[in-house]
């Protein structure tokens, strides 16, 4: 079952297609994925694999505990990992 919010598409299925392979994402019951971005990260590792041999990829999704108009928290918390 997809649905569309905040013009991304929510994929609640724990199998994606994406291009014509078959991915185990972490989905199911009430929390999905944005298949655009997992559509995205996809295609980046693609590339890369293309121009090289082995790849080390780690991904981190930072949130915060309230709502901020801005993104200086994260862009705080970027500098200071810099």
């Amino acid at each position: 079952m997809n649905k569309t919010q905040d013009r991304k598409t929510k994929h609640f299925n724990e199998n994606l297609s994406i291009n014509g392979e078959l991915l185990r994402v972490n989905a199911g019951g009430k929390y999905g994925v944005y298949v655009e971005i997992i559509q995205r990260f996809v295609e980046q590792l693609d590339i890369a694999l293309s121009i090289h041999k082995r790849l080390l990829v780690h991904r981190i999704d930072l949130h915060t505990t309230y709502y901020s108009p801005d993104n200086k928290i994260i862009s705080r918390f970027m500098n200071r990992v810099k």
